[in-house]
């Protein structure tokens, strides 16, 4: 919020496979006025901790697409990887909870 008002979303989606307990970040959007101020990077930073560190029952990781074929998405998927996620096959990123919380102590993702 800013100036009492929505400027920027995200989503975080949780599930749980018979395996471990992911998390689908989606919608990750700003008002074009608002563009260029970090809203998208604080929202994806605030959804990881939460879903890494702050929750009694914490993620194994967190999946997120982009596509990797439109070039208005180069600087999403940039900040994707600063952030720490791989880029596991083209628009396709996921990010572990150890990855997240040790590129957090080391100050990488941080």
């Amino acid at each position: 919020y800013e100036d009492g008002k929505v400027r920027a979303m995200a989503e975080l989606h949780a599930f749980t496979t018979t395996t471990e307990r992911k998390g689908q970040i989606d919608n990750v959007v700003a008002d074009e006025n608002y563009r260029g101020r970090k809203f998208g990077e604080k929202l994806i930073r605030v959804l990881l901790d939460r879903a890494f560190a702050a929750s009694s029952k914490p993620l194994d990781l967190v999946q997120l697409t982009s596509n990797p074929e439109n070039p208005e998405r180069l600087a999403a998927r940039n900040l994707y990887k600063k952030l720490g996620f791989m880029e596991k096959y083209p628009g396709f990123f996921v990010i572990t909870k150890e990855g997240w919380l040790s590129g957090r102590s080391s100050g990488n993702a941080g």
